[in-house]
């Protein structure tokens, strides 16, 4: 649906962003783009810096605990 939108209207709909997983994952469907594939992997690249981010204030955490 978000897909027939973004074609009518000429806006950006970057998605579906998925959460709550270990790892970053998104999806990507048939008929993207280019510009779909680069805001895909954009947000997915944040996703993983935040991630390693998270990780590694919990590891400084856990050595200045200890």
């Amino acid at each position: 649906m978000y897909k027939a939108v973004q074609q009518s209207t000429n806006a950006i709909a970057i998605g579906p962003i998925l959460q709550g997983l270990s790892g970053p994952v998104n999806d990507l469907s048939r008929g993207c783009t280019v510009s779909d594939i680069v805001n895909t992997v954009t947000c997915t690249s944040v996703q993983a810096v935040a991630i390693k981010e998270k990780e590694a204030s919990t590891l400084a955490g856990a050595a200045v605990a200890a």
